[in-house]
């Protein structure tokens, strides 16, 4: 009965704090128009599964997820507000249940001060994204991909508790093949479900079919994903850094003209000082995770226990999701928060584990939790006046759009928006995704069903 009333307690707490955390997201939201250059032209009008279809055929394989960001990006404000804030609650929650997967705890017990901690860390990948378009790509693979990695180590149960577990192999497939054609970053989860299933049969377990069936169904979403014609074509490699410029993290690389010794000693510098830095980013995360995983090591000294095992698989699994994208003819910053992500998971799970062995640490953590919140905060506050410099520079322009519809004008006169840059302990932090070019302003116009906007520079 007491250990009812103390999850029921717990369940409490965490439904309260992802209450707040939908508050903040909505709040966000409104204080800065989630429009960019591609959210207006996703926000397009027509069916959103044939304006996705012509889009595989002309620029990218990635159907799932921009046909989903298609549909809420046609539906306007207030409706797009509140689905991409409930996306980024699923988001927090499917995280943290990889976190605290049932079968690694004991007593089922959800430890609120380890969503604290998740929620502080994940919410600057969401601010970094802050955008219709980048938030629904970006939590929709995370969305998938937490769900299919969970499902994968949930072979464990058999190992800890000897019992079986089976899951629909329809269900899996069909979550295989949502994940694989997610986005081409993503290929990096089939060596890490490989890995999984090594150190399973490491430790002499059967793996079920459906595990199989989950892997081929993650091939043929990849394969999907990967067989647009464009894919296939040298103009859009052309239209993406010159044909033969490689950018990694903002920084042009040319394997050609470099050498390959030059050109891994350019991609050491990028990782530790380009426009995205992975490893400055990441530092502090890996430290922390470094020393937790050492004293865990002391309280448990078998490696192979899944409490050691499975927060190592998502720390390589971060590194993976970034590390892929050297092959890629151009890398954006915003592709980097998904090996923060699982960095940021993995460093969680590791303290969930030194929890599990030491539950005297309980003190330690809830301080620590505590500091993340208020770093957390502070952040997102300094980021307010940001968010609503652009609103006020937004809210004009429409306000002169709808001056001049009522008019009878077919053209509008603007200045261009201001951008800003802000730099925080968590990385960089850019607010506005603005690409103000004169087709940004097309794009508004057309979203707005007005016919033109000049941009006076």
């Amino acid at each position: 009965m007491k250990n009812l009333i103390k999850n029921k307690i717990h369940l409490n707490k965490s439904v309260l704090i992802l209450l707040v955390i939908l508050g903040l997201i909505c709040l966000s939201n409104l204080f800065f128009p989630i429009t960019f250059d591609d959210d207006f032209a996703y926000a397009a009008k027509g069916n959103p599964f044939l304006l996705q279809a012509q889009e595989y055929f002309t620029f990218h394989g990635r159907y799932i997820t921009h046909t989903i960001g298609r549909l809420i990006l046609q539906l306007r404000d207030p409706l797009t507000n509140i689905l991409t804030s409930l996306l980024g609650i699923l988001f927090i929650f499917v995280a943290y249940n990889t976190v605290q997967p049932n079968f690694l705890k004991q007593d089922n017990k959800k430890d609120p001060y380890l969503l604290l901690i998740l929620s502080s860390l994940l919410l600057s990948c969401l601010v970094a994204s802050w955008t219709g378009y980048t938030q629904t790509l970006f939590l929709v693979t995370y969305v998938f991909s937490f769900t299919l990695v969970l499902l994968f180590l949930t072979p464990y149960l058999q190992l800890i508790k000897e019992e079986q577990y089976n899951i629909s192999p329809i269900l899996i497939f069909l979550l295989g093949l949502l994940v694989g054609n997610t986005h081409e970053q993503i290929v990096a989860t089939l060596p890490i479900l490989l890995l999984i299933a090594l150190f399973l049969k490491f430790k002499k377990r059967v793996l079920p079919l459906w595990y199989w069936i989950g892997i081929l169904g993650f091939l043929v979403g990849f394969t999907i994903l990967m067989a647009t014609p464009v894919n296939w074509n040298n103009s859009r490699i052309n239209g993406y850094g010159g044909g033969t410029n490689w950018e990694f993290a903002g920084q042009y690389l040319n394997w050609n003209d470099l050498g390959f010794k030059k050109y891994f000693y350019s991609l050491a510098k990028i990782y530790l000082l380009g426009t995205y830095p992975w490893l400055i980013y990441g530092a502090p995360f890996f430290i922390t995770f470094g020393l937790i995983l050492r004293k865990n090591l002391l309280l448990e000294k078998d490696w192979t226990k899944p409490v050691h095992i499975i927060p190592i698989i998502f720390f390589i699994y971060s590194w993976g999701l970034v590390s892929v994208m050297m092959a890629a003819p151009l890398f954006h910053g915003g592709p980097l928060n998904f090996g923060l992500t699982f960095l940021y998971i993995s460093m969680v799970m590791v303290i969930n584990s030194h929890l599990e062995l030491n539950p005297s640490a309980l003190f330690t953590v809830k301080r620590f939790a505590y500091f993340m919140v208020a770093l957390a905060l502070i952040i997102w506050l300094v980021m307010v006046p940001t968010w609503l410099h652009y609103r006020v520079e937004y809210n004009e322009i429409v306000d002169k759009i709808n001056i001049a519809k009522q008019n009878n004008q077919s053209e509008i006169i603007v200045t261009p928006f201001t951008q800003y840059t802000i730099k925080t302990p968590f990385g960089n932090i850019i607010p506005v995704y603005l690409f103000t070019s004169d087709g940004f302003y097309n794009r508004m116009a057309g979203y707005y069903e007005f016919e033109k906007i000049t941009v006076d520079r």
